[in-house]
């Protein structure tokens, strides 16, 4: 979860607030000491790393050893004065160091406790660790991706789930900020990369809930409709259509594309036809950059 807190922190930095981002001493944030991710450097001049700056924008910071009795008293000061206290630690730490919701709100009964999970905080899995990588393959995001052609599971770059955890996140907070507005009482909200992952794929879920199956994946040479597609071009750079109205604009793109006789052959002309031939179309649109290159 190194992403899924830090990021909502700087997003609510990003919508004016004061964010002051705790680290340990001497150590200080994992994150900082962060030279690869997924494979590729992240780092940069004056011993910076781009993992570390991402999820650190708009925030203030202090060091403090909340293992000890000191700290723990400078953290209570803070929250004596603080709107919100997020973290993404588990379970476990959060009881041992006493920054439990129970133990602050005492402190500050208007506090809004945020907290960031992999897995959410009921059941066998509350106490793990998470990452993104890991929420991909749980949550069926993995096989959302690619081509229909590709049997295996594809990873997605740049911890997209753990995005959306701190997005979902941000977004409880905020509501649970509207809500003390009206009764004057703070409240935990929590969000996991797991569920988060649930909401993204929402659609997907309630085809299998209602139909009984799931959406496929995407067949690039095969799909029903050709002008919802990606085609490559001649300068090998990919072009992404996504008209829906196909039959709206089928004589104009024919026209645009050089192919202007196509639009009414009986096996193209109509949305229905194009679906049942949608092979073929898709294959005379491949030639076209062909014929581009010529």
């Amino acid at each position: 979860m190194f992403h899924n807190g830090p990021a909502a922190g700087y997003m609510l930095g990003d919508l004016g607030a004061e964010v002051i981002k705790i680290e340990q001493p001497l150590r200080g944030d994992d994150s900082r000491g962060t030279v690869f991710a997924q494979g590729v450097s992240t780092g940069l001049a004056g011993e910076r790393n781009v993992t570390f700056e991402h999820a650190n924008r708009n925030k203030r910071g202090i060091t403090l050893d909340i293992k000890t009795k000191g700290g723990r008293q400078i953290l209570h000061r803070l929250v004596e004065r603080s709107d919100v206290f997020l973290t993404n630690f588990r379970q476990s730490v959060i009881l041992r160091a006493q920054m439990d919701y129970e133990t602050l709100s005492r402190h500050n009964p208007r506090l809004i406790y945020a907290l960031a999970t992999g897995y959410g905080t009921r059941g066998p899995d509350s106490d793990k660790r998470s990452f993104d990588t890991a929420v991909q393959g749980r949550s069926g995001f993995m096989f959302s991706m690619g081509d229909r052609a590709l049997t295996e599971p594809v990873q997605t770059q740049g911890a997209p789930l753990d995005q959306m955890g701190a997005t979902i996140l941000t977004y409880g907070i905020l509501a649970a900020l509207f809500a003390r507005e009206r009764t004057g009482v703070g409240q935990q909200v929590e969000a996991s990369i797991l569920g988060s992952a649930i909401h993204l794929q929402g659609f997907n879920m309630s085809m299998v809930s209602f139909r009984g199956r799931p959406v496929s994946r995407h067949a690039r040479a095969s799909s029903p409709n050709p002008m919802a597609n990606y085609y490559q071009g001649s300068d090998g750079k990919w072009l992404m259509l996504a008209e829906y109205q196909s039959d709206r604009f089928w004589h104009e793109f024919c026209d645009a594309l050089g192919i202007g006789e196509l639009a009414d052959q009986e096996d193209y002309a109509t949305d229905a036809a194009r679906r049942e031939h949608s092979r073929e179309v898709i294959h005379i649109l491949d030639q076209v950059r062909n014929k581009d290159a010529r």
